[in-house]
């Protein structure tokens, strides 16, 4: 059995690759800095409580582990996108690099973001200029080159899956879905901001799959998008939760949209992805709102 360190691992997108790994028979090295009191253990993992700020004692707690690779989702603060915790991001994303030497990893996997792209529109490829116009993109794109060029040295593998925007059970109540959500279960009229925009969407699942597909890759793939590979605009998330939920008549006829010449639309090409993971997403963001969306699952 193939073990995996898997940071960030009681977060929303982590909780789905742990359930993602189980089912697909690795082993799983859980590194939590609070599991919490519903964070039940599977059969074939292991659950170490720590931070990586503290490197030296999660090297203690996981030598002899024998893990074979790490997926590095932990990311702290979001949506706090400050100097302060893009830098202390930075450092643990370089801890983890540490981390992974010392204990003789062979394979690292990153989750990266659709904003390190600079000014994107239509289909964006994984050659699209990158930004570093705020400090969360700087933070990103900074660590990413710095973790290519310390597994190219140390002779491990390195893959950056950068995420577009990813939604689905036990994501934060803040953002767009769960909001839309909330405030039409409670007789309100959502306030959108950006109801123009056009993002693509892609379900935790999808990407949970991803980063699995990943794992098993026997040579460097260094970067690859992970989308659906189409927009949806923001009002259309509106109506098709308010559809679902029997609440059309709280939408307004007209939803007003943003000016297109600042809205925001731009989507994942994806062929790399599917030619060298072998991964192409399976769940619509249509559809699966249409059925009730649920986020208890």
């Amino acid at each position: 059995m193939k073990n995996v360190l898997l940071t960030g691992a009681s977060g929303f997108i982590g909780s789905h690759v742990r359930k993602c790994l189980h089912e697909s028979g690795y082993g799983i090295i859980s590194l939590c800095k609070n599991p919490g009191e519903d964070f039940q253990t599977y059969d074939n993992e292991k659950v170490v409580k720590g931070n990586l700020s503290e490197p030296e004692l999660l090297k203690q707690a996981l030598t002899g582990c024998q893990i074979e690779a790490c997926i590095h989702l932990a990311w702290e603060g979001i949506p706090d996108y400050s100097f302060e915790m893009s830098q202390r991001n930075l450092t643990y994303g370089i801890n983890v690099l540490e981390l992974c030497r010392h204990l003789g990893i062979g394979q690292l996997v990153v989750s990266g973001s659709c904003w390190e792209y600079r000014s994107p529109h239509g289909k964006v490829a994984e050659d699209w200029e990158l930004d570093d116009s705020n400090h969360f993109k700087a933070a990103k794109n900074a660590y990413r080159m710095i973790a290519h060029a310390f597994c190219r040295e140390a002779g491990i593998r390195f893959n950056w899956l950068r995420l577009f925007y990813v939604y689905g059970p036990g994501q934060r109540e803040g953002s767009l879905i769960p909001f839309i959500k909330k405030e039409l279960s409670e007789g309100r009229v959502p306030e959108l901001r950006g109801a123009g925009n056009r993002n693509d969407f892609v379900h935790v699942w999808d990407v949970a799959r991803a980063f699995v597909k990943a794992v098993k890759v026997k040579t460097e793939v260094e970067i690859l998008n992970i989308g659906y590979g189409m927009t949806v605009s923001v009002s259309d998330v509106l109506k098709y939760i308010a559809e679902a939920m029997d609440k059309k008549n709280l939408i307004p006829q007209d939803t007003p949209y943003d000016n297109p010449q600042t809205s925001v639309d731009f989507y994942a090409d994806i062929a790399n992805s599917r030619d060298l993971l072998g991964w192409e997403p399976n769940i619509s963001l249509k559809e699966w709102l249409q059925k009730g969306g649920s986020y208890e699952d």
